[in-house]
């Protein structure tokens, strides 16, 4: 069977789902061949006054998106040399910001 849910977080206090937000519901959803072991998780979230969409989602970036702003940054420049760096910053240039 395939997993009963796939998560799409949305900005907390949001006013709903963007076109944006439809369109990935659509193709990586609802139109989208799964397995019982395919999961797929995607984070969408305003930043700079635009609304972005992280189809890279991943467990450990809804633990850094837990922590304030000061902590966020400092584990993520912290990080810089670990193999799992990159995969932080893919589809996050809220993350990115940070890094610098």
């Amino acid at each position: 069977k395939p997993p009963v849910s796939h998560p799409l977080p949305l900005p907390y206090g949001s006013r709903g789902l963007t076109e944006k937000d439809m369109d990935t519901i659509a193709t990586e959803f609802l139109y989208r061949q799964t397995s019982e072991s395919d999961f797929f998780s995607a984070h969408s979230f305003d930043f700079n006054g635009e609304r972005h969409l992280d189809v890279y989602d991943k467990p450990t970036k809804c633990m850094l998106d837990g922590m304030d702003v000061e902590t966020r940054k400092q584990v993520i420049q912290s990080n810089k040399e670990q193999d799992h760096y990159a995969t932080w910053l893919q589809g996050r240039p809220d993350y990115v910001s940070l890094a610098e």
